[in-house]
């Protein structure tokens, strides 16, 4: 069972050639719906690759990672960059920054990563794999 937000369409050929379209024709990438952001044949939208490699290199280990805020001005600065379609570096980046910048990406999604009705059905689904494992 597969549904799609209002206007997307109903298969999901339809929502990938209508998310790509608009990714094409606009670098944003935040604030955009997750298939949007996408672009060729990516999995992934680029900024957040971006931040997951950054924290695979640097194996950051500061304590509240998620929890601190970091520097509004440095994350600002890196989102405009991401939505203007160019790739900034993050090697010298503070990783709470970093961190937000991934919090506000997700934040700023018009539906969340999971959609609202396929939620239920992944609870069920992970509950299902815990009992799975347990057994």
């Amino acid at each position: 069972h597969s549904s799609f937000p209002p206007g997307y369409g109903h298969d999901a050929e339809t929502v990938m050639s209508r998310g790509r379209a608009r990714a094409d024709s606009t670098a944003r990438v935040f604030g955009v719906p997750l298939l949007a952001a996408l672009s060729g044949d990516e999995k992934t939208p680029m900024c957040v690759r971006k931040i997951v490699d950054f924290f695979d290199r640097t194996g950051v280990d500061d304590e509240g990672l998620f929890r601190v805020s970091g520097s509004v001005m440095e994350m600002q600065q890196l989102q405009a960059a991401f939505d203007r379609g160019e790739t900034p570096s993050l090697d010298n980046a503070d990783p709470h920054a970093v961190a937000g910048l991934l919090k506000q990406w997700l934040r700023d999604l018009p539906e969340p990563v999971i959609p609202y009705d396929l939620y239920d059905e992944c609870i069920l689904l992970g509950r299902a794999m815990e009992n799975k494992d347990q057994e």
